[in-house]
This record gives structure tokens, sequence and C-alpha cells, in this order.
């Protein structure tokens, strides 16, 4: 008997590999066809390698005819019927389950007796069917559709190892999230780079008093040695963490600057931190302080932590709850902290400027969502900076940032009602820190 083989119906399962096949053919060469080949006037459906087997060696074989209203609904048959048989990982069946994808949404609109051309796919919730099918959540499944329709050049690779079992949906999803910022920053950035930024060129007037309410294009260390001492109520900074460094080989997540590479051997790094903070000390009044943003990070599996910072009087350290992280190693508990180090330039409670009853969060850990929605790498939630401004400052005060970048610090001092200074390499960061801060009304005193 001679089955006609649909290369549609065929191409729909990933074919056997070649110890698959093999093992197939022994045990018919050994037994006999004994499952049944499914057809559809005359089409193969279900037993492409048994027929091939069976021909090949001149065997019998029984044949089970099937009924189906057209190919989709043939189609439907076929993926159900190898989703329940083949021993595939969960991006496999996600990928099967996906071919059935158009047929259920003109089902799923006809079923509800509306026009097709006015109802979209997610409002008959086709996806909550199919992953059903995949034996998969609806959010696994949601993922997979996306990792399938992006374009950049990293999914294909993904693709690969998921398949492959090299990498997980969630995984997988990680690294194509952090790609796309990647890219969607170097795009943005570079647009604003190319921008008319204001060109400052100076720090202090001629009478020495220090010019405030400017951002400023350049090193940060260089730019603070011409601060005049004593010249600054409050710094609030996150500086790069040097994930790059610890990221060589690693599952870490390092951060993609503009024009900063943040990957230096740790005493350089410690000795330009160490320096920095020394500045930070000398710009700031006698009531002024430095709240100054790290994190703990794992290196090597052993814990690496800013202790340079012991080196100064620091008062208080808070914990910042980010409530989760895009932490992708799996070797200890997910990080999701970071801390801000409280400095103040004077040791006596009574001198430093606080006051805890204008804090939204008043004890020593804020449990505040990261920036979601800012093209910067490593922005600031605005919640978090006002909170320290409001409790450490007062109105008319000047507030430094040395690592500016997006601008919220200075932004924050604006709305407060505060002056700020701000410094930063890029310039591409800087002209949108400078468009950020021109929507806030004037109204510092």
């Amino acid at each position: 008997m001679n089955l006609f083989a649909n290369q549609k119906f065929k191409d729909l399962m990933p074919p056997l590999t070649d110890v698959e096949f093999d093992i197939l053919e022994q045990n018919i060469l050994a037994d006999g066809v004994r499952d049944s080949i499914c057809v559809w006037d005359g089409t193969i459906v279900d037993g492409h390698s048994r027929y091939e087997i069976a021909q090949k060696h001149n065997l019998p074989f029984a044949t089970k005819e099937m009924s189906f209203a057209d190919d989709d609904e043939a189609i439907e048959w076929i993926i159900k019927t190898h989703l329940g048989r083949r021993h595939l990982n969960k991006y496999k069946w996600c990928l099967l389950a996906l071919k059935l994808k158009d047929p259920f949404v003109i089902r799923a609109k006809m079923n509800q007796g509306k026009n097709l051309s006015k109802i979209s796919a997610k409002s008959v919730n086709v996806r909550k069917e199919l992953a059903e099918i995949a034996n998969v959540s609806e959010d696994t499944f949601g993922k997979v559709e996306r990792i399938e329709k992006c374009t950049l050049p990293i999914a294909e690779r993904l693709k690969e190892r998921l398949a492959n079992d090299e990498i997980t949906v969630n995984g997988a999803i990680k690294e194509l999230r952090i790609e796309k910022k990647k890219v969607d920053n170097r795009d943005f950035w570079e647009d604003y780079a190319n921008r008319d930024g204001e060109d400052i060129s100076g720090l202090v007037k001629d009478d020495g008093t220090i010019i405030t309410n400017k951002i400023h294009r350049g090193d940060c260390l260089e730019l603070i040695k011409k601060l005049p001492s004593e010249s600054v109520d409050l710094i609030i900074t996150s500086p790069p963490y040097n994930k790059g460094w610890y990221a060589q080989g690693k599952k870490v997540l390092y951060v993609d600057y503009d024009e900063f590479d943040d990957c230096i051997e740790p005493a350089q790094y410690a000795r330009q931190q160490t320096e920095l903070i020394t500045e930070c000390m000398r710009v700031l009044k006698p009531h002024g302080s430095l709240f100054y943003n790290h994190k703990a990070m794992t290196y090597n599996g052993k814990l690496v932590y800013p202790e340079y910072v012991f080196g100064f009087t620091p008062r208080q350290i808070i914990t910042w709850d980010r409530k989760g992280s895009e932490w992708l190693g799996a070797e200890i508990f997910q990080p999701i902290t970071e801390i801000f180090v409280w400095i103040p330039k004077s040791t006596d409670t009574d001198i430093t400027r606080f006051c805890r009853d204008n804090a939204k969060y008043s004890k020593d850990v804020w449990r505040i969502n990261p920036e979601q929605d800012s093209p910067h790498p490593a922005s600031f939630p605005e919640e978090l900076v006002s909170n320290i401004i409001v409790c450490a400052s007062n109105e008319g005060d000047v507030v430094l940032d040395p690592y500016s970048g997006s601008g919220t610090t200075a932004m924050c001092a604006k709305k407060l009602k505060r002056n700020y200074i701000g410094f930063d390499l890029s310039k591409g960061y800087n002209n949108y820190a400078k468009q950020r801060i021109s929507s806030i009304q004037d109204d510092v005193a």
C-alpha cells in the first residue's frame, strides 16, 4: 500500500534523532509494525517514521482512517497527539502549540459570533488554551511567544540554547530583556549626544561662590576638586559598582554605561572611590552628609563589599529593598537589596542636619521598586532620593550628585526647592538630564 506524505503535516513535529530512529527501526524489525498508521484520505497524519521503515524493509502494516473537516483540524489533532507522546522540553512543547494559534484564533472568534476583523486574539484568550495544550503556564507560553517574535540577533542563539536545554525560558527572557535594553539605550543616548547641550565651562564664580543648578560634563573626581571646601549641604550618589570586573565569566549582570567601562581592577576601584569620598567630605558643610549607594556582590564564592567606606565615619547603613533582581545565578539566595551608607561630615548629631519626621520611610529598610522606565541603566527612583533630601537638607540648600546620570537627584532637588549640581562623563546623559530638569518650574530660592 502506497500512502502520501504531506510535507506540511510531516514538518509539524521535530524529526526523530538518529538514535531514536535506530531504536524504532530495531523494535519494528523485532516485533513488526504494531501501531496503525493514521491516514486521512490516503495522506499520512501520524506514523511517518513507521511507514518509512515498513517500506524500507517491505513489512506489512495496518492503517486507521481518520476524519477531519479541514487541514486545520488535522493539524490540531496531530500536534495534540504528539504532545502527549514525545519527550520534549517546555520550549518545544510551546513551539508545537504555537502552530495551532491561527486556527484557534479563527475558531474562537467564530464561536463568539463576532466580526473576525474587529476582535483581537487577546480578547478570546487563545494563549491560555494553547498553554494548557503545551502543559505549561500561561506566563511561560507568553514568554516563548516573545522570544519567537524577537528580531534581535541574540534571539536565534537563545532559541538554539532553549532547544538544547542549555537555558530555561525565564533565563532566556532575562538575557533578551537585557540585550534589548542595551540596544535601545545605545540608540537613545547616541541621539541625545548629537543634540546641542548647554556649554558649562566653570564651577565657581569670580567671587569664589559655586555655580548651582547646572549639570557639568567631565570626570567627577576632577570636577569635585574644583569646588570650594564646605560649599555643599548634601551629597547623594551612586557610583558604578565595578560589576564588569566581577561579571567576567560569571552569571552576574553588569551595567552597560554610555561612556564608562565598569571594569576596573578592584584595588584601583577602591582607591578611586576612597579619594572621591574624601573630596565629598571636604566640600560638605559642617552640617552636611553623604548618602553613598552601593551593594554587596559575590565573586568566586566570597562576599565582595565596599569596605573602604569604613575608613570614614558612617552613622548608619540603610537597606534599599528593591523587591527583586535579574540575578541569573543559582548558587546563592537571590540578591534583592542595595545599601545607602550615610556618612555625615560631623560625628556630632547636634550639628548634622537631619529630621526623621520629614521622612516617608523612617526606618532603616526602604522597600521601593527600582526605576523601571528610565533609559539610563541604573537610575534612582525619585521616591528614594526625595526621602533623603527632605530629611537631610533644607529648602535653598545645595545638593550634589557626582554621578548624576539621568539627573534624578538634580530633578528631585529642584522639585523640593533645593539647588543642585551634577557631574557626568556622558554628553548624552547630561543632555537628557537637562531636558528632564528643564520641565520643572523654576521656584528655588
